[in-house]
């Protein structure tokens, strides 16, 4: 019996598995998941995990009740942070709202530009694996990620003041400039003169039974990459 023979993993990383390789590869597992593998077998074999620390993290992380209490305005129904985690033998998950019939994923933008971008871009394919995991472990099948557009919180605004003030050198000879200069990094950063109902973005999935069972298939596949990394 191998050791990863049990190994589940997270629903935000099942995007990342299912890449496929490009064609005439034996194995059919795809560059970006072979790198994910590779991660999760380091993680377990010598304890070390992957820090991951940027901007639009440490955003999001900041503003998840703001954002589910724009959520809950919009959609006039009250909606409370999950704290529960679920799994099964294949995955693990934490969604972030789960309701009587959907779950919901809050996906904070870093700017108006951003926020509106998803518009004009084809379905995040991680987002929506992320969803339909979600949605086999919890039993529902409907679910949403939701796209809100929330004020930058004021430590981030701060840092983004001291960065340019530090790259510009301020003087008193363009003490204005830079002024005018943190004016803009506010004007991007604060929506509060934005509706709300312009301030959200949602994309329903339904499950299907035919794509979680190719994901649950993929993940037999990476555990024996895995154990073939032992």
């Amino acid at each position: 019996m191998g050791r990863f023979d049990n190994y589940k993993f997270h629903c935000s990383s099942l995007g990342e598995i299912m890449t496929d390789a490009r064609s005439g590869k034996a194995d059919g597992l795809g560059e970006t998941c072979k790198k994910h593998l590779l991660e999760c077998w380091i993680d377990e074999t010598y304890g070390r995990k992957q820090n991951i620390e940027n901007r639009y993290i440490q955003k999001g992380l900041m503003v998840e009740e703001s954002g589910i209490t724009l959520l809950s305005r919009l959609k006039k129904q009250f909606f409370v942070k999950n704290e529960q985690t679920f799994e099964n033998e294949f995955i693990i998950g934490t969604p972030d709202i789960i309701t009587a019939d959907m779950v919901r994923d809050i996906k904070s933008s870093w700017d108006i530009y951003t926020f509106y971008m998803v518009l004009y871009k084809p379905v995040n394919k991680h987002y929506e694996y992320q969803l339909r995991g979600y949605m086999d472990l919890t039993g529902r099948d409907i679910s949403s990620v939701d796209y809100v557009l929330i004020d930058t919180p004021e430590p981030i605004i701060s840092q983004r003041r001291r960065k340019l003030m530090y790259d510009m050198g301020v003087t008193d000879d363009n003490a204005r400039a830079y002024g005018e200069a943190c004016a803009e990094i506010d004007r991007i950063s604060l929506y509060g003169d934005i509706p709300n109902e312009k301030r959200h973005i949602g994309m329903e999935f339904k499950a299907s039974p035919e794509i979680i069972g190719k994901v649950y298939q993929r993940v037999k596949e990476c555990r024996e990459f895995l154990n073939s990394l032992s």
